[in-house]
């Protein structure tokens, strides 16, 4: 459980640089999954993340060039763990409000 501080922190971060993506999964493409990711170049920003909610895991996503840094994401692929993490920010979410709201009224546990 995250104390309210770090969770209007994560709340902050996440309506600037996070997503919550619905998927089709499984054969036939029959299932809904969702997957909650915080993409930055600041890797600490996103073990911060991990340490603060104790899910999720950071992860290169787009290695760097000449010209561009390396890019990495935090991502909760755990339907629970995302319920959890929503639950606990939204209070403090502004710009991805109606979209987590909307994530945790149609999820459905396994």
């Amino acid at each position: 459980m995250m104390c309210a501080t770090d969770a209007a922190w994560l709340a902050g971060f996440f309506d600037g640089e996070g997503s919550l993506c619905k998927y089709f999964a499984g054969r036939n493409k029959k299932y809904i999954t969702w997957v909650f990711t915080i993409a930055n170049t600041n890797l600490p920003s996103l073990v911060y993340c991990n340490k603060i909610t104790g899910v999720g895991k950071p992860r290169v996503k787009i290695k760097s060039t000449a010209k561009r840094k390396t890019c990495y994401e935090w991502r909760v692929a755990s339907q629970n763990d995302m319920v959890s993490v929503c639950q606990q920010i939204l209070p403090y979410l502004t710009i991805k409000k109606d979209r987590v709201q909307k994530f945790l009224n149609n999820w459905k546990p396994f």
